[in-house]
């Protein structure tokens, strides 16, 4: 708001030099009366009244107060004469600040500001309308949205769980079998031993007994011989005579006994060794067939591992995708809470317009 340039009234017809203003120079000047005019500028009121009375300081020509005898000037115009020492020396009143020339325009500006506001409540009002026709409908489609994606994650959660109970259960089923697989191959590992041993303990007394029995035949041997050379050295004695005639025939006879002898020494041998191959191969297909058992159990132990290892990473992926789903819950629901408090911070701010204008009406 803007003031008009001051009017200045002419001499007086007394001949008198005083020159008469009846507006303010601008929103920051005031009157003053004569008295406040000396305080603040710290000069005699004789003096303010000299420059009054010679137009050197404009004054106003109404006269105010109870009295109507005070006198007032401008500050801007004492200003220009004099410093100001003291500005809130001066005693204020509503009359000094009022410039009631300017009165009728402040009252157009204000219905014109007036006016303006009602057409932006007018148009506040309008789009608020819509933004809450849009945010009606915005909220209806997401609610239907979100109870079919609530249903269709419902579904998925019931899936999973039914999921997650056959793994259970599945992994229960293989831990059973994987436990009674270990329990079969203890039982077969002592089962074996147990073999192992008897047929050890059976060895050591086949061998034992053929030893006893090698040893039995030497003795006889020995024993046999001993009694044949003994006969022999009797025999030499009664048969000294018939020696030569019978070289030749004792000689065979020594020699078909010693062959003899030698026969069963190999036919003892030969079984002997007949027996530790017999064994040999034996213990050879035990072993092999205690290894074969074993691979097979070890084969079968890894493929239970791998499938209780699927199972578990089965039963990971879906604890993970049901945790997804829980996140993007927790997203609709934050939306949905931010779209309230929206809603709730656009009620306010009609209301805070709704209480500016019926202040500025008041």
């Amino acid at each position: 708001m803007t003031n008009q340039a001051p009017e200045e009234q002419p001499v007086s017809a007394a001949g008198q030099k005083e020159r008469h203003v009846t507006e303010l120079a601008g929103p920051d000047d005031r009157w003053l009366s004569i008295t406040d005019a000396s305080r603040v500028a710290r000069r005699q009121e004789h003096t303010i009244r000299t420059w009054v009375r010679d137009g050197l300081l404009p004054v106003h020509p109404e006269r105010v107060g109870i009295n109507k005898k005070t006198r007032r000037v401008r500050l801007s115009d004492l200003a220009q004469l004099t410093p100001i020492l003291d500005i809130d020396a001066a005693i204020v009143t509503e009359v000094g600040s009022l410039d009631l020339v300017s009165i009728p325009r402040q009252q157009q500006a204000i219905k014109e500001e007036h006016g303006r506001l009602q057409a932006a409540y007018t148009q506040v009002l309008e789009r608020l309308a819509t933004q809450e026709q849009e945010h009606q409908q915005n909220l209806s489609g997401l609610r239907t949205e979100f109870a079919a994606h609530l249903s269709q994650q419902q579904g998925l959660i019931d899936l999973q769980r039914e999921q997650h109970d056959s793994l259970v259960a599945l992994v229960n089923v293989q831990q059973a079998q994987l436990t009674q697989l270990r329990s079969d191959f203890a039982q077969t590992v002592a089962n074996l031993r147990e073999g192992m041993r008897e047929m050890n303990e059976r060895l050591g007394k086949a061998l034992d007994n053929a030893w006893r029995a090698l040893e039995e035949h030497q003795q006889q041997h020995i024993h046999f011989r001993s009694e044949f050379l003994d006969r022999l050295s009797r025999d030499r004695q009664v048969t000294a005579q018939r020696l030569d005639a019978h070289d030749a025939i004792h000689a065979q006879a020594q020699e078909a006994l010693e062959a003899r002898f030698l026969q069963q020494e190999r036919e003892w041998d030969d079984a002997l060794q007949a027996l530790n191959s017999e064994v040999a191969q034996d213990l050879a297909a035990m072993h092999g067939r205690l290894e074969d058992q074993e691979q097979a159990t070890r084969r079968r132990l890894e493929q239970l591992t791998t499938q209780v290892e699927v199972a578990k990473s089965a039963a990971l992926g879906s604890q993970q995708r049901l945790d997804r789903h829980n996140e993007a819950l927790q997203e609709v629901r934050r939306q949905l809470l931010e779209e309230q408090q929206a809603r709730l911070a656009l009620a306010e701010q009609v209301t805070t317009l709704t209480q500016t204008k019926q202040q500025r009406a008041r």
